[in-house]
């Protein structure tokens, strides 16, 4: 069975974690070491010659090594691994990434991986994580979600069939199949780069063999030339291409950069002895939600990743779920001047305004409405048109950070938004003293529950950095205007 398998890696904040050393190993795991001895002789006439021949056959073992941690390729090379810088994710929302494990040993192994907070932990104001990886095909299609062990080819070259082809020792290319990556070394010395293919043919071959091979039996018949033959086995490697994938609202490109392997070409030619190793693509994706209003969130984690001897970590900081830091200020003018404040005087039967701002500086807050009341000593004015003091039912406005206004009635009803993104609605329950009034503000609120704030003007993206990278606006600030009269 090919595919067993996999778990998990890790990545996030600004750290860079070290790339395991290749296997101690020059031959790959399953090949055959066949010596053969013959002895020949003839009778004491000399007319008849006669042979014996035989053989012992020694299997190469599998020498185990930890894997590598890296970037996904681009452009077909890979550098070393480093966490995810700052990444402005809403609370509640997913950091995700893409890297790649890589096997270095001289054969097939399998993988294990675990996944859990790292130690010391770094996670905190967060609450709700959800941390999910996904093995990936070479396009980036998802191949397995939460898996947990994973088999990766790994062999040694012997040689170089033609441009495209690499030759091994025969029956030594377990784990290898079509449509996998790998990692081969190129070029010449002091300009030797690891560049991905991906697998177009796999042909096993077979080792060489002797049927005189038990190495106890005393043969008295076979030759020499009874040996059957290693047909070395090969990998006809070609070009991988570029593939583009969403990854925290921005585009991310990986792969081999279509460039086919030019193997008879000394620039590029591969380096012998070095293990060509399968990568496996890694997605991980952790969701949090931000607790605190003083602080971001932050998820940390460590990744192990083992075939039993020998082991690769990986700890890093995901997260950067922004907090919400929604505020409110109450401002009150006598309209008789333009002069906005915390205190105002006025005569009976003079007209306060009231300005309310609801401000986020942080990450999205959802449901956010407003419980106000008409003050004691006063009655709530409503206008046909808020301003115009003529009756009616319009009691407020609300206005957004692009000047779109909603006039707000007294009634329970659909207040006509400017926009598809909505601004707000309202009511008020009378205009006496003491009477209710209440406001539900951002996107998808509704007549009576409140929406989110921020919110993006085009209503795709729910980070600022996103928003205004496409072109829109971030709406973070609500004012809302209304009057009463002084009894």
């Amino acid at each position: 069975m090919k595919r067993n398998l996999f778990a998990v890696l890790a990545l996030s904040a600004v750290a860079a974690a070290a790339v395991p050393a290749t296997a101690l190993a020059n031959t790959s795991a399953g090949a055959k070491v066949v010596n053969v001895v013959e002895v020949t002789y003839s009778d004491t006439s000399g007319k008849n010659t006669f042979t014996a021949a035989a053989s012992t056959t020694t299997t190469v073992n599998l020498v185990k090594s930890a894997l590598n941690a890296t970037t996904a390729p681009s452009g077909g090379t890979v550098a070393g691994l480093g966490c995810l810088a700052s990444v402005d994710t809403v609370s509640g929302g997913t950091v995700s990434a893409i890297y790649a494990l890589s096997a270095t040993a001289n054969g097939a192994d399998t993988y294990s991986l675990t996944m859990g907070d790292n130690t010391p932990s770094t996670t905190a104001n967060v609450t709700d994580i959800t941390r999910t990886y996904s093995t990936l095909t070479y396009n980036g299609g998802v191949e397995a979600t939460n898996p947990a062990s994973r088999i990766l080819g790994s062999a040694i070259p012997v040689g170089v069939k033609d441009s495209q082809t690499l030759l091994f020792p025969g029956g030594s290319l377990d784990g290898f199949a079509a449509n996998d990556i790998v990692l081969v070394e190129i070029g010449p010395v002091g300009g030797k780069v690891k560049r991905a293919f991906k697998v177009a043919e796999v042909f096993q071959g077979t080792p060489a063999s002797h049927a005189n091979a038990d190495g106890t039996t005393a043969y008295t018949s076979g030759k020499l030339s009874d040996t059957q033959a290693e047909v070395q086995g090969y990998l006809k490697l070609a070009a991988y291409e570029n593939t583009t994938v969403t990854l925290n609202g921005t585009s991310f490109t990986f792969g081999g950069g279509s460039v086919a392997p030019a193997f008879t070409t000394p620039a590029t030619a591969p380096t012998l002895g070095v293990p060509v190793g399968e990568m496996v693509l890694v997605q991980v994706d952790v969701k949090a939600s931000a607790s605190s209003v003083t602080a971001d969130g932050y998820v940390g984690y460590t990744v192990n990743a083992t075939n039993g001897s020998n082991s690769t970590d990986l700890t890093c900081t995901a997260g950067f779920y922004k907090r919400s830091q929604l505020s409110i200020r109450k401002e009150v003018r006598n309209v008789a001047n333009t002069t906005w404040g915390g205190t105002a005087t006025g005569n009976p039967q003079d007209i306060l305004e009231y300005r309310i701002t609801v401000k986020n500086n942080g990450g999205q807050a959802a449901m956010v409405s407003i419980k106000d009341a008409v003050p004691a000593y006063t009655t709530l004015v409503t206008h046909n048109t808020y301003g115009d003091k003529a009756g009616g039912s319009v009691f407020a406005t609300i206005t957004d950070s692009l000047g779109k206004t909603v006039a707000v009635t007294t009634a329970v009803d659909a207040d006509a938004q400017p926009t598809a993104i909505k601004t707000g609605f309202g009511d008020a329950a009378g205009t006496a003293a003491t009477k209710a009034i209440n406001f539900y503000l951002g996107d998808t609120s509704t007549q009576g529950n409140g929406g989110t704030v921020p919110s993006c003007s085009n209503g795709a993206q729910s980070t600022q950095s996103a928003c205004q990278a496409n072109g829109g606006t971030w709406l973070d600030t609500y004012t809302i205007l209304y009057q009463v009269r002084i009894d």
